[in-house]
C-alpha cells in the first residue's frame, strides 16, 4: 500500500509540475511559422511577418493553448519605407 500511495503523489506533483511550467513559461516551437504566416496572408495579402520566437502556454483554468509571439516583424508591402 505504501508503494501505491508513494506513487500516486509523485505521479500528481509530477503533474502539477508540469502544468505549472507550461502555463507560466510554456515550450518554444517553430511549427506554426507557416500557419500563422498563412493566416496572416489571407487577412491582408499586402502583410508579411517575420516571427523570432512563438511559444505555446497552457491557460489550465480556461483549459486551453495560447500562442504567443515575441518580437514578430510585421511590413506592409505598399509602404515604401
Amino acid at each position: 500500500m505504501k508503494k501505491f500511495t508513494k506513487f500516486i503523489v509523485v505521479i500528481i506533483v509530477l503533474a502539477l509540475t508540469i502544468t505549472t511550467y507550461l502555463s507560466f513559461i510554456g515550450f518554444e516551437t517553430k511549427r506554426f511559422n507557416n500557419q500563422i504566416e498563412s493566416k496572416i496572408k489571407k487577412v491582408n495579402k499586402n502583410l508579411s511577418i517575420e516571427l523570432n520566437e512563438v511559444k505555446i502556454i497552457l491557460e489550465p483554468f480556461n483549459l486551453k493553448l495560447k500562442v504567443k509571439t515575441i518580437g514578430p516583424k510585421i511590413r506592409n508591402q505598399n509602404d515604401s519605407n
